[in-house]
């Protein structure tokens, strides 16, 4: 794939491991998205949830769901959602029951219904709540973080909210392999 002069010219800036640029890295990033394919973005984003010099990935990610509006909330939910089996999401309900605001959308999911969880019913979930729902899905499938790394390739204004750290290093991860 020939890239972009502009594309490579960004790349270049994060091609060296630690090179954290602070300029404008988060527009940086939205540019790599549009213009590489999905699965160049996502693997990236993949790399620096998994690594060593970010927080965790359910931090990450509940970082991502204190700062989302009500639709990218929905949209997260329901997309780490899908990314579990029904075993998995049935083992999330615990002692919470159906009838807390996070049992009854887990209770929903683990119907095996297709899910898509609504603005409302996502509102209703505080971050902490997501934080841990993140945290049990990466232990019990940990392909999760490139279930949800794929959407965030997909919705890079939502992405950008990771902060400069892991976005440079995802932008390093993705030059790397250009």
């Amino acid at each position: 794939m020939t890239l972009d002069t502009n594309i490579a010219g960004i790349l270049r800036q994060y091609a060296q491991p630690g090179a954290l640029q602070e300029n404008n890295i988060e527009g940086h990033f939205e540019q790599v998205a549009r213009e590489l394919p999905m699965e160049d973005v996502s693997l990236g984003l993949k790399e620096a949830f998994l690594s060593e010099r970010t927080p965790s990935f359910a931090d990450l990610v509940g970082l991502l769901f204190r700062q989302a509006n009500p639709q990218e909330k929905a949209g997260m939910l329901s997309h780490l959602l899908r990314g579990m089996p029904s075993p998995g999401i049935a083992s999330l309900l615990g002692g919470g029951g159906a009838s807390s605001p996070i049992g009854g959308v887990l209770a929903m999911a683990g119907s095996g219904e297709i899910i898509n969880v609504s603005e409302a019913a996502a509102s209703q979930i505080e971050p902490e709540q997501f934080e841990e729902i993140a945290h049990r899905a990466e232990q019990e499938t940990p392909e999760i973080v490139e279930h949800m790394s794929a959407f965030l390739a997909t919705n890079p204004a939502l992405a950008k909210m990771l902060g400069n750290g892991p976005l440079s290093l995802a932008l390093e991860k993705i030059a790397q392999r250009h």
